[in-house]
Parts: structure tokens; sequence; C-alpha cells
């Protein structure tokens, strides 16, 4: 399919801009007119999809409907003065756009009917899911069957997000069956990314989360107001080398404080090429969509996500402490032994306890000794 020229800069400086400030991705390269399709992910979903009915609509139409469809699947509000007139001015209306001219991520998300939990109100949403009393501007969706059920703010000003049970229920599962597949498909995808080293800046990227299990990072992060790092963002100031050894040392996702340290010849010899005293001069010269699309371009990655990394990680080091465990003969030393557990793991990620066992362990592991109670 030939995209446009007009089209192409279109969502290179408008959407993309956009796609990594709100954590989403292209999934193509962006770097030709020339390719078979193109879609904007969120959470591995193509949301929109550029099609041959789409080209023969007028540059104004195509450029009304992508305009809409990105601002409505992130909850945006569009905002008149933006005019679609403007369309062939791309330059000055992506700067204008992205600076000033749209509301992102209202706040209650747009798409949603929603009323406000009042004071006297039991803090419990309509599946009985705890609101958190440190939780503030509490809204509540009217829809007893949503799969969002209400959001808040935190004591930091972030958004939480209050999903229903089966729905979480239900992306737990789908992740931990995607988690299964890249465990099989592991060795033959660092056996490529060690192949790749030298050449490509993804296959560095790679490298270092599957060392490290560091998050893959993303631009946005950066700007968050804690700014956060990961695997693609970090600096020279986040590192030091001396011999084989590097150790690292950060602010990773929701403020947490990451200091790791390792002994990895590759490694080490790498980052001290790139390592410029003092400066924050990013180290690699990529970004999380590319390392995405790389690791589904590998002949075992299709489907796959970077993140799969850190919950293979996770189940694989608790099967590790389950198997050099006595199996707990009650509840609560179960409950006791696994939290323990995950109390370890999450050291290592750099998570939470609760977060680790929920999000980084597949349910799965637990399963010889939830037999034995």
């Amino acid at each position: 399919m030939n995209i446009p020229d007009s089209d192409v800069h279109f969502i290179k400086t408008v959407l993309m801009p956009w796609a990594r400030v709100q954590k989403l991705f292209l999934a193509q390269s962006m770097g030709t007119a020339k390719f078979p399709d193109i879609w904007v992910e969120m959470d591995g979903v193509p949301k929109i999809t550029v099609t041959q009915e789409w080209l023969r609509q007028s540059p104004d139409e195509r450029g009304k409907r992508l305009t809409h469809e990105f601002l409505h699947l992130r909850g945006l509000q569009h905002d008149e003065r933006i005019g679609y007139s403007t369309y062939p001015n791309r330059d000055t209306y992506s700067q204008e756009v992205y600076q000033d001219l749209i509301t992102r991520n209202p706040y209650p998300p747009a798409g949603y009917d929603w009323r406000k939990l009042q004071p006297d109100e039991p803090r419990r949403t309509a599946g009985k899911l705890p609101i958190a009393p440190a939780y503030t501007k509490v809204y509540l969706n009217k829809d007893p069957s949503a799969r969002l059920e209400a959001v808040a703010k935190d004591s930091v000003g972030r958004t939480i997000y209050l999903y229903a049970k089966k729905f979480r229920q239900a992306t737990s599962v789908s992740k931990f069956r995607r988690v299964r597949v890249f465990a099989a498909a592991h060795p033959s995808i660092m056996k490529r990314v060690e192949r790749d080293f030298p050449r490509r800046e993804e296959a560095k990227i790679l490298y270092l989360i599957d060392k490290t299990m560091f998050r893959v990072g993303g631009e946005g992060d950066t700007r968050a107001k804690v700014k956060a790092f990961g695997a693609t963002t970090l600096t020279s100031r986040h590192v030091n080398i001396d011999g084989d050894e590097v150790r690292f040392d950060f602010i990773g996702k929701t403020g947490v404080h990451q200091v790791k340290t390792i002994k990895d010849h590759t490694l080490a010899t790498e980052l001290r090429k790139r390592y410029v005293e003092g400066r924050d001069t990013k180290i690699f010269d990529t970004n999380e969509g590319k390392v995405i699309g790389y690791l589904r371009s590998l002949p075992r990655g299709k489907g796959l996500k970077v993140s799969d990394f850190r919950p293979f990680f996770g189940t694989q080091m608790a099967r590790q402490e389950i198997a050099s465990r006595p199996i707990p003969t009650t509840k609560k030393a179960f409950k006791t032994a696994r939290k323990e557990i995950a109390t370890k793991i999450a050291a290592e990620l750099g998570n939470t306890p609760g977060v680790t066992l929920s999000s980084y362990i597949d349910p799965k592991v637990w399963e010889p000794w939830e037999e034995q109670l």
C-alpha cells in the first residue's frame, strides 16, 4: 500500500509524538511511505487501521478521521481551535496541537458516564472493589457492567483505574498464557539477540533487559511529574562501570529507586564506549516502539511483548523459590511463604510485593502447594 507523503508526514509529526507521550506506538517503521499497513496499538490491540477505503477519501477527510479516532481511543477532547482545514500545514499544526490545543487524558476519562463518590457513601465500586482511603477525586461508573468501575487520584496526583474483577482475571489469564509462549521462545530469541548485538541498538536493549530485568522505558516517563527511566532512556548519569561490573542507579516507574550491579563483559564493554561522565545523554539511540518492532520481527517473536520479560523472570524466580522450600501444610503457612517469595522477587524487579504477586508471577506456580492444602 502506498501511503501519501502528506499523510505519512501527519502521522510522524502529530500522531507519533502523541503515541510516545501516551505510551502507544506505531507498529511499523515510519521511515518510508511504502509499507503494507499502518496501525496504532494500545496494549497490543490494533486501534486505528489504514485501509484502501481510507486512502480513497480526500486529504481533509483522512486527517479528520485519523485525528477523531486517535482522540477517541485515548479519551481526549477535541478543541474547536484545531480546525481540520489546517490539514496541509502539518508542521505548525502539530506543534500547536501538541502544546496547546489538546486536553490530554481528561479527568474523569471521556467515554463513560461518571458520578462523583459522595462523602457519606461506602468506599466501594459496583463490583465491591475497595477504594483506598488515601484516594481522592473518586468517580464511580454508572454502568454496573462496565469493565472500568471507578477512577481516583493517589497522593501524588496520578490517576488510578479500578477495573472489574472479571476483566482483570481475563487480562491476567491472557497475559500469562502469552508469557508461557515467551518462555518457550526465550532461548531462541536471546540467541538471535546476541547475534544482532554488534549491529542493532534494539538487540542491545533486549540484551540489557535480559540481564537486568529493567522495564523498556518510554519518553513519556521522562516527562512525567516524577521522572522515570528504563532501558531505552537511561543516560550516562545512571551508570558506573568498573572493569566488567556495571552499576545502575536511577528512578524507575512509580518513583521506585532502582540500584543494581551486574557483571557482564559484553555489556560493560559496550557501555564504556558510550559513557560520557556527568552527562544526561541517552546511552542508546532507539525507543520503545523500535524495540517492540524488532522483537516481533524475530522468528519466534511474533505476538510477544518486551514487557513479557519481567513476568517471565518473576515466574521463573518463583518456581526456583518454591522448589527450594518445604511444602506449606496450612493455609496460613502458604500465605506467609507466598508473601516472602513475592517480597524477594519484588526487590529484584523494583516493584511492591503486592504488584509482583498479582502481575509478575504466574498464579499456576502455586498450584503444587495449593493442592496439598
